[in-house]
């Protein structure tokens, strides 16, 4: 795939905006933006994403961008790799599963394989993992992608429900990986998920909230609309061993 540090390069889902090309100057000229030591791994489509994730404030988003190379260096985040985390790697719980009808990447979670975190620093643990999954595909080849989840909540309820990880993880995700979620597939859908949805929600903004759809038992047909029935069946079907 093409890499992005061309203000030409585009992958699945992202172009470019030519207006957006002053902002990206003017971003590269602010002091603490500049001179910080994560900004040269920052690629352009990134900036483009904080501009539209501000609704095109300059302001706003130099300060979000500012803000995002802050938690990166405190989260190591470029240091993140599956490799680091065997155990829970080990366990499968979310996987890349291909690329959907679309050409956007599609990553799978199998809510029955998951334990509840059990503390703050389990928590933490545990995104650090998830996060070192995306960043593979987002940012370690030089590019950047759009991508869908599906959460697969088959056999599994309140014995899997982690209320830390999605409040956690709510707060994470969006600021500093906007305009990265094309959309989230919760299925099947149940009060349950519902309910966690709406802890989640109250540290999402709008435009996050409208990409989540919750598909009824017996309409994977709207799945198979976006995502190659033969790609993510398998996974909907995958059952506890014990």
């Amino acid at each position: 795939m093409q890499g992005l540090n061309s203000r030409t390069a585009s992958v699945p889902g992202m172009t470019m905006e030519p207006e957006v090309m002053p902002f990206i100057d003017r971003v590269k000229q602010v002091e603490k933006i500049k001179n910080h030591e994560i900004f040269p791994k920052f690629l352009d489509i990134e900036i483009q994403n904080f501009w539209i994730a501000n609704k095109k404030n300059e302001d706003e988003a130099i300060e979000a961008i500012y803000k995002t190379l802050e938690w990166r260096k405190e989260f190591r985040f470029y240091e993140l790799d599956t490799t680091k985390f065997p155990e829970r790697h080990a366990i499968g719980k979310l996987r890349k599963v291909g690329i959907s009808n679309q050409g956007v990447p599609v990553y799978a979670w199998t809510s029955f394989l998951h334990k509840p975190t059990t503390d703050a620093a389990d928590c933490e643990e545990e995104i650090r993992y998830l996060f070192s999954i995306f960043i593979e595909g987002l940012v370690k080849r030089g590019t950047y992608e759009k991508v869908i989840i599906v959460i697969n909540r088959e056999h599994s309820g309140m014995k899997q429900a982690d209320f830390q990880l999605v409040k956690v993880l709510s707060k994470i995700f969006p600021p500093n990986l906007p305009e990265t979620l094309c959309a989230l597939y919760v299925y099947p859908t149940n009060a349950l998920a519902r309910y966690l949805f709406k802890v989640a929600s109250m540290f999402l903004d709008p435009v996050t909230v409208a990409k989540v759809h919750f598909i009824q038992k017996n309409e994977e047909a709207k799945l198979f609309e976006m995502i190659d029935e033969n790609l993510i069946k398998p996974f909907l079907e995958l059952k506890p061993e014990n």
